[in-house]
């Protein structure tokens, strides 16, 4: 280590010199309190043992300048005093120092405590380079992130808008493991998807970026909603690991007249709500979700929907029934299918749904995604 000596006797000094240099470390010396500031910040020592009754500054005034100037490393301060009483002892401390022996040095305890606050300096300092580590990672990781919000966002930007499509989705990261996707058809109709993936955050979203692109290409071909909803699997299937899926229902709407034509694997029961808000009609999920079955296995089979005029349909994800007030009790699908009461008319029913459970929830933290689709007829 590199040691700095603050004394103004110089036979102390020479004595300090000697066993230090003897256990192998680079020994400077300082005749008083001012001098010992001046080779503390250009030196840039390891360690200062530093006297306290000297002329002029004194160890305590140097000490505190010492700190003043100190950057960010550790450098220890050992006081080397006469004094033993409570109070001299408690002000070695309140200046700044780190330590203290009383005279007569010994030489053993001396070399202990260097060796001790050596010790504590290598700590600090591997604690210094994991730290800049971790700022310099989480510059990294706020850039991907940055990169990769922009890169969802265009994904997810090609939604169309339309007065038949009302659409709500709540994360609870910055990254939603929901998707609601719109496009328009060729022939004046629409086509809608409300995707629910596996987990949460961005690790869930990323599997939108291929299920957005090639949705969009499809309904923009007029294809059916059974080989949107083939192609979607077989691609999922492709890209996602074993353990993740995405719960899904495709809905096609027609341009004029004529019914819905609907795909749903793996998410709650479709509610077709009539004119005066209730339910008269469910679509149960009687597919899997995307992303498991291979081509061979996969059923592409649809139902369809008449729709009657101020009907509405309603899908939404498990995260609805999943949310909990602050007593951890869930809303439940029995809570959300009561409202359906036919007191209230169908094209109310979206922001009743969304007012619901949000008072329910009272500000309880979510434990997963909420999103909720509306397609009128």
């Amino acid at each position: 280590m590199r040691i700095l000596v603050v004394d103004d006797q110089a036979p102390n000094r020479g004595l300090l010199t000697y066993i230090l240099e003897d256990d192998g470390h680079e020994v400077i010396e300082a005749t008083d309190g001012e001098s010992g500031v001046s080779q503390y910040l250009s030196v840039e020592p390891d360690l200062v043992l530093m006297d306290v009754a000297m002329p002029g500054m004194d160890g305590y005034e140097a000490a505190r300048t010492m700190k003043a100037n100190a950057d960010d490393g550790h450098v220890p301060i050992i006081f080397l005093t006469a004094h033993s009483d409570e109070a001299s002892l408690s002000r070695c401390l309140e200046v700044g120092g780190d330590d203290f022996l009383t005279k007569p040095i010994n030489e053993t305890l001396l070399n202990a405590k260097i060796k001790a606050h050596q010790r504590i300096r290598d700590l600090n300092d591997e604690l210094m380079n994991k730290n800049v580590e971790l700022t310099e990672l989480h510059r990294q990781q706020k850039e991907e992130l940055v990169l990769a919000r922009h890169v969802y966002e265009v994904a997810l930007g090609q939604n169309v808008v339309s007065d038949r499509l009302r659409a709500f989705i709540a994360p609870i990261t910055g990254f939603s493991g929901d998707m609601i996707l719109t496009a328009d058809a060729p022939d004046g109709g629409l086509v809608a998807m409300l995707g629910d993936f596996t987990g949460h955050g961005l690790p869930a979203a990323l599997g939108a970026l291929p299920v957005s692109q090639l949705f969009h290409e499809l309904s923009a071909k007029g294809d059916p909603v059974e080989h949107i909803a083939s192609r979607l699997n077989a691609s999922l299937t492709h890209y996602l690991p074993g353990h993740m899926f995405c719960a899904a229902t495709i809905i096609q709407v027609p341009a004029t007249a004529g019914p819905l034509r609907v795909w749903a694997g793996g998410l709650p029961d479709l509610l077709v709500a009539s004119a005066e808000g209730a339910i008269r009609h469910r679509v149960e999920s009687s597919h899997m979700p995307l992303g498991i079955l291979s081509a061979r296995e996969f059923e592409t089979n649809v139902e369809t929907i008449e729709l009657g005029a101020q009907e509405r349909v309603f899908v939404y994800s498990d995260g609805i029934a999943d949310c909990a007030n602050p007593a951890g009790e869930m809303f439940g699908e029995a809570r959300l299918e009561a409202l359906f009461d036919g007191a209230t008319p169908a094209g109310h029913m979206f922001d009743k749904i969304r007012n619901a459970s949000s008072r329910y929830i009272d500000g309880h933290p979510q434990d997963d995604d909420i999103s909720l689709l509306e397609v009128a007829g």
